[in-house]
């Protein structure tokens, strides 16, 4: 299992990502906000592997992709000088799916979205399945709404459970994770979109049922306005596509009709899918995802246009699905529209959309891995999504088996401290009840860590055994992946049976979160540094940033979702009615101070914006997060009351200043003003900046420890006090 790896570093205060900083081999991240990501270095500096290691010949494959073409078609016009073999692999992957259809053609739909998912596409709808929210000993089945391009991309947060290859539905519980900013490039070419072709736009228009440049009454001018631009951009390289699938033996005639009407259907499509932010509403709490739960038997009645079960059946590769099968519709709004939309378009326009919105959005970016500048990352994203398990046990060895023990005992006592802290101020909230506080208690002390990886991970016989039922063919890069995703499909736990009984994140996730169907507090090994481990740092440093952390992860216990779930991961409202009412007006409070207090315009395309915040969105974080930092300020002040902590040489700040500074670091990045626009959109989380000065203004041991004035801008306001 000895293998080259580069450290990339997620740096903070740099205006950088993780996609552009690279750490020199053998050297370690320093801070806990930084993120160590396996990575590898381009193909051309690959140290040869023993082929009889699967990782090996995955590398290999994409070191030495096959010269001979497969595909008797034109290749794929790319932007730049595109690998050949893989883009008419793509095509040939396209005719195995069922290929053109002609106008008059009926297609099964039902059988070419099954196929889809085996390959982890989703262009009408994403398909999961994971723990049933409402009975945990049971599998559910979770359809979202696809993947648009205005969702920026990120590294994917993979549950160890469910090998990454089910994607879990967003809003889920335990997918609690703060999205990075998307690759610098992501806006680069904005509005800067030349040679149009002619139809596209006027496509574009008739779906909208508006010129190109108007915005919804409910939505952002801003994000509309980058939303439309990103929307262009898809339909040109939808268009693109087209020109190379359509037989050429179609009339000029033909090829125009088919064309403008998949243009129309792709684009149709993406303007039927939700508001980002309503989405959010409908998924911040557990009574929310129950009413957007269905049997299967209700799923066939309520949603008639597709055979479900034959669909199910398929992806999950079972002869036969219960009708009381739970099926979460997020949202059955988005489902009810698609039941109006298909019907409008002939089955083989539909057949034809669905094939390139599939290429388009996920085959084309296989192409692009062996033919970009920062081919490292993407071979890195790419292996980490077939290969989760294998790469995950690698990363994990980077860490003896004495750091590993020193990480798990300073994180259990971390975590113990934390608890202990939590304990103390429940004590004496003046929201919670008696019966409240007895039960708040008692999950407090029952919520346990799940620190690192799992235990298999570490057990160089099971991982062996894992990569032995896996073929790879170093020639064959793409045809790696395809046939990857499929095994994967089957190997897959029966839906029948029960799930996995706790949430594992794969160590190389940068990204802790709470489970509330278990209890716990999930710490993957990325998020952990070595300083932390040797004790070598000042305790406000490891407090105040990987401590807050956990701190965050503890108060998800008692927000809106939490209070549904009680110390043992149970469907239970353990609050009483008029404990929530009290917490809700604290909630409240926030929504309101933030709502006052913030305002932010961004410049884009040369004119000012004023961007449209919804706090109630962010409600949920921004309650755990001034949680956090109290708790664990808290924790500290207790900790140096024994130990007195170092002051920084040179440095004319307090341990007390140094520690809220600390805190501030987690969030400081320099982000473009698209980016700010998106997040604002489509993010649970308040925005970086006002997510720090707001839990800054509602502490009283920061305005203490800078002696803040009552005039300063951080302390004039009047704080909302939940913790």
């Amino acid at each position: 299992m000895n293998f080259p790896f580069f450290l990339f570093n997620f740096p903070t205060c740099v205006g950088s990502n993780l996609n552009s900083t690279r750490v020199p081999p053998g050297s370690r991240c320093i801070g806990f906000h930084q993120i160590r990501v396996v990575s590898v270095p381009p193909c051309s500096q690959f140290p040869p592997l023993p082929s009889s290691h699967v990782t090996g010949r995955f590398y290999i494959g994409l070191a030495q992709p096959a010269t001979r073409p497969r595909h008797t078609a034109a290749p794929y016009r790319f932007s730049r000088p595109p690998n050949k073999t893989i883009a008419f692999a793509v095509l040939n992957l396209l005719d195995e799916l069922g290929g053109f259809q002609p106008m008059n053609a009926t297609p099964d739909i039902n059988k070419l979205l099954a196929s889809i998912a085996t390959l982890n596409g989703g262009p009408l709808f994403r398909l999961s399945a994971d723990q049933d929210l409402q009975n945990k000993s049971r599998f559910a089945i979770y359809l979202d709404t696809p993947k648009l391009p205005w969702m920026p991309t990120h590294p994917n947060f993979y549950s160890e459970s469910m090998d990454a290859l089910m994607p879990a539905s967003p809003g889920m519980p335990r997918l609690r994770t703060l999205l990075p900013p998307p690759r610098p490039d992501y806006f680069a070419d904005l509005g800067r979109v030349r040679h149009r072709r002619d139809g596209v736009r006027s496509i574009n228009q008739a779906a909208n049922g508006t010129s190109s440049a108007s915005r919804s009454s409910s939505e952002d001018f801003a994000f509309a306005y980058v939303k439309e631009r990103l929307h262009e951009k898809r339909l040109y390289r939808v268009d693109r596509l087209l020109s190379n699938f359509l037989p050429a033996n179609l009339s000029r005639k033909e090829r125009r009709e088919m064309a403008q009407s998949v243009l129309l259907f792709v684009s149709s499509l993406a303007k039927a899918i939700p508001r980002e932010k309503n989405l959010l509403y409908t998924m911040k709490d557990l009574p929310s995802f129950i009413e957007m739960s269905f049997t299967l038997a209700q799923m066939r009645e309520k949603f008639d246009f597709l055979d479900w079960t034959s669909i199910f059946q398929e992806v999950f590769n079972v002869s036969d699905i219960p009708d009381d099968m739970t099926v979460y519709v997020l949202p059955p709004s988005y489902f009810a529209e698609l039941g109006r939309l298909l019907p409008r378009f002939q089955p083989s326009v539909v057949h034809n959309g669905l094939l390139m919105i599939f290429a388009t959005d996920s085959l084309l970016e296989l192409v692009d891995v062996t033919d970009t500048p920062d081919w490292a990352i993407k071979c890195t994203r790419v292996t980490m999504q077939v290969f989760p398990k294998a790469v995950g046990a690698m990363y994990a060895r980077l860490w003896s088996k004495e750091e590993l023990a020193a990480l798990r005992d300073n994180l259990s006592k971390l975590l113990d401290l934390l608890k202990e802290t939590t304990v103390r101020r429940l004590g004496h909230l003046p929201w919670l009840d008696e019966e409240s506080r007895e039960k708040a208690l008692k999950k407090v002390s029952k919520i346990e860590g799940r620190f690192l990886a799992p235990p298999k991970f570490f057990n160089e016989t099971w991982v062996d055994a894992t990569l032995a039922k896996m073929t790879v063919d170093p020639q064959d890069f793409f045809g790696n992946v395809i046939r990857r995703f499929r095994d994967a499909r089957k190997e897959m736990p029966r839906i029948s049976g029960p799930p996995p009984p706790v949430s594992w994140a794969y160590p190389f996730v940068a990204n802790a979160y709470y489970d509330p169907t278990s209890n716990a507090v999930v710490v993957p090994l990325a998020m952990v540094s070595d300083l932390f481990a040797y004790g070598v740092s000042p305790r406000y440093l490891w407090l105040s940033q990987l401590g807050n952390t956990l701190a965050h992860e503890l108060m998800h216990s008692f927000d809106i979702n939490g209070w549904h779930f009680d110390e043992r991961g149970e469907v239970s409202g353990w609050m009483t009615s008029d404990t929530r009412v009290r917490l809700t007006a604290r909630i409240q409070c926030l929504v309101n101070q933030y709502a006052a207090t913030f305002s932010h315009s961004v410049r884009l395309f040369g004119r000012s914006h004023s961007v449209d915040f919804d706090w109630n969105v962010t409600s949920n974080e921004n309650l755990a997060d001034i949680g956090a930092l109290q708790v664990s300020y808290d924790a500290w002040k207790n900790v140096v009351k024994s130990h007195p902590d170092m002051r920084l040489p040179q440095v004319d700040l307090s341990p007390h200043q140094l520690f809220f500074v600390g805190v501030a670091q987690n969030y400081c990045y320099e982000v473009s003003d698209e980016w700010y626009v998106t997040m604002v959109e489509i993010d649970e989380h308040t925005p970086f900046r006002e997510r720090v000065n707001g839990m800054m203004m509602n502490s009283e041991g920061f305005a203490e420890a800078f002696k803040c004035p009552p005039t300063a801008s951080l302390a004039k306001f009047r704080k909302c006090s939940v913790w």
